[in-house]
């Protein structure tokens, strides 16, 4: 029926196409109602089986069941009991009819991990005592913007407090709260509100000259190398230039934003001059996001977001030094939440420069301009972007840039070129040096992938834990994590770039936009995608 159906469409005869395709998905249905695939669809108990890791003595494994309501054919969710002690775990699942264990590359040093560790919920909750903002000496009024209660030195003062307690919540109640700068937030510091349509905290006017580099982020800190912060049921706004308005930074472990509202409008009215036509430009790309996430551990939930240009971007940025602290780099966002989001874009929805671990669930994301672009899993600064599950999200309205809903752009190659020699274990490809790609020098090859490109073993690809590469030396090699399952042949070519892959697209809607786009990656497996 495929080669009837595109001869129809080639005839312009679209009646004949759409009778053709009910009868294809008609043909589907009865095919997976046959009894032989019934076995394959009967509901079966999916488990997640913790067992503690202990290279000593052996432990009894724990074995949470998913509830129903948190279950599909091809994902689950599985509350950990509250009685579950901190610690390391091995970790398999299994669906009924069969089950894996966990073995997962992370990085160069950490190939093949096989285990998950449990915070204690002391790591992951603020300390439950109340700075309120009007005991700083200022209240919030329903004043206008035109003539705003400065309340600057209240919430500072609230929060230097908290900071000093060792963390709390800094408490803001029903009104209008006028800040003039940006709120730094201590160690363990969480702004709260009385409901994001109850409490909103008004920035001052900047321009692109004195915009603060944030306007919520973590501050400085000695004592601890992670700072973790949380913003919950309030609404900012930000209606003039901004650079970005939350930054979940290189230095943050746990940052939580729930339950927020946000309007960073840079085109709103005027400038701080008075102008009503401001004089900067729209960015369409990455540049002045609502949120930067360099962090781990970070939530976004809740919440309803719109912004002048991209709204959630990462990137990778290489080792750094924060507050006395060295970060190594690719300091990227890892590990993070974003879920049940409202989101109004003018430039991407989510920008995943070299992301990892991140869930993408459940968001609505709406381009709010004729700009608006699409999102991406790219590679632009050299580090591997994986393991990102985005499921059950609606996308629409990508008017702008050239219409890709999504993209897996790739900065280019660290070598591209035949095989000299690969060492008797399998491990270690030796190559000619200088046969580098296109913008070669931002690309990490160790953390990225080998590809075979012709030959039996053609569309093998393992991770690189460790690689040699100097313009300056006449042999390269690479160093992988387990060998290729079938060796690369006397004629063989290979490529070593960045990945783009083992993500996941379950379940979204996508219209009114372009196309999807994976460069640099040949196989790609859809799942109910409409």
């Amino acid at each position: 029926l495929a080669e009837e159906i595109a001869d129809a469409a080639r005839r312009h005869d679209f009646a004949e196409v759409e009778r053709l395709s009910l009868h294809q998905a008609e043909r589907s249905r009865q095919h997976l109602q046959h009894p032989r695939l019934a076995n394959l669809f009967r509901p079966r108990t999916t488990t997640l089986t913790l067992t503690p890791f202990s290279v000593e003595t052996p432990a009894t494994p724990i074995t949470i069941v998913a509830p129903g309501a948190n279950l599909s054919t091809l994902s689950a969710v599985f509350p950990l009991p509250p009685t579950i002690s901190p610690g390391e775990y091995s970790v398999s699942v299994s669906n009924g009819a069969a089950s894996g264990t966990l073995d997962s590359f992370i990085d160069p040093s950490n190939a093949h991990v096989h285990t998950i560790n449990v915070r204690p919920s002391a790591t992951t909750t603020f300390p439950t005592r109340r700075f309120a903002v009007t005991d700083y000496g200022c209240r919030g009024g329903a004043t206008s913007t035109a003539s705003p209660r400065n309340c600057t030195a209240a919430v500072l003062a609230a929060v230097a407090a908290a900071g000093s307690a060792g963390g709390g919540e800094v408490y803001f109640d029903i009104g209008r709260w006028y800040v003039d700068g940006a709120i730094l937030l201590p160690h363990n510091v969480l702004l709260k509100g009385a409901g994001m349509d109850l409490t909103a905290i008004y920035f001052a006017a900047t321009n692109e000259t004195t915009a603060p580099p944030s306007f919520i982020a973590a501050g400085s800190h000695t004592e601890e190398k992670y700072v973790r912060y949380g913003v919950e049921d309030l609404a900012v706004y930000v209606l003039s230039y901004y650079k970005n308005v939350f930054d979940i930074s290189a230095d943050t472990d746990g940052v939580r934003l729930r339950r927020i509202r946000v309007r960073a409008n840079a085109f709103h009215c005027g400038d701080s001059d008075g102008e009503r036509s401001p004089p900067w430009t729209f960015n369409g790309g990455g540049a002045n996001p609502l949120i930067w996430t360099h962090g781990i551990n970070f939530e976004i939930s809740d919440s309803d977001l719109w912004s002048t240009w991209s709204v959630i971007h990462s990137s990778s940025i290489p080792d750094t030094v924060i507050s006395g602290w060295t970060y190594l780099g690719p300091n990227t966002a890892r590990y993070g939440i974003i879920q049940r989001n409202s989101v109004y874009n003018g430039g991407a929805c989510h920008w995943f420069d070299g992301a990892k671990q991140i869930i993408f669930e459940g968001n609505r994301c709406v381009g709010n301009n004729p700009m608006t672009m699409g999102n991406n899993i790219d590679s632009y600064e050299g580090s591997s972007g994986t393991h990102v599950y985005i499921g059950a999200n609606d996308i629409s309205q990508v008017w702008g840039n050239d219409r890709e809903v999504m993209t897996y752009d790739n900065a280019g190659t660290s070598y591209f070129g035949p095989v000299l020699n690969v060492s008797s274990d399998g491990l270690t490809l030796t190559t000619e040096g200088g046969q580098q790609g296109m913008k070669s020098w931002k690309a990490n090859a160790a953390g990225s992938v080998l590809v075979v490109l012709n030959g039996t073993g053609a569309g093998q690809y393992k991770r690189i834990v460790e690689a040699e590469i100097d313009p300056r030396n006449p042999i390269w090699s690479f160093t992988l994590g387990s060998p290729l399952d079938v060796a690369v042949e006397a004629s063989g070519y290979i490529q070593v770039m960045p990945l783009r892959g083992r993500n996941i697209f379950l379940n979204n809607h996508y219209s009114d936009c372009g196309a999807f786009q994976f460069y640099g990656y040949a196989r790609v497996k859809f799942a109910r995608v409409t």
